[in-house]
């Protein structure tokens, strides 16, 4: 059924210790699975253990295919701003954004 939904199917192997790299680094750790933040010893990064997995087999998959992660690009900046403007004039509604290069974008 992911064959059917995914334009570029990845298959990454089961045993690939996704939750034990870093996502910024790519230092690899020993985590029990109790563990359900990851810290690494290397660069400092503090991140849920889940989201960091995620992180590590999007690269992973961007490696198998042969290219880079997808980057952000002034259109889509100047589109988070109108989505912002928009929600901000909701009532009730106070709508922060947060915007680093090579990072998602976060609405609160």
């Amino acid at each position: 059924m992911l064959e059917v939904k995914v334009h570029t199917p990845v298959e990454i192997d089961r045993f690939f210790p996704s939750t034990k790299i870093c996502s910024r680094c790519g230092h690899q750790r020993t985590m029990s699975l109790e563990e359900r933040t990851y810290v690494c010893q290397h660069c400092g990064l503090v991140i849920d253990r889940d989201y960091n997995s995620s992180c590590v087999l999007e690269h992973e998959g961007h490696k198998i295919l042969g290219r880079g992660p997808t980057e952000v690009t002034p259109a889509e900046t100047n589109t988070s701003t109108l989505t912002l403007e928009y929600l901000n004039q909701i009532a009730y509604v106070k709508a922060s954004m947060v915007a680093e290069t090579g990072s998602l974008t976060a609405f609160a």
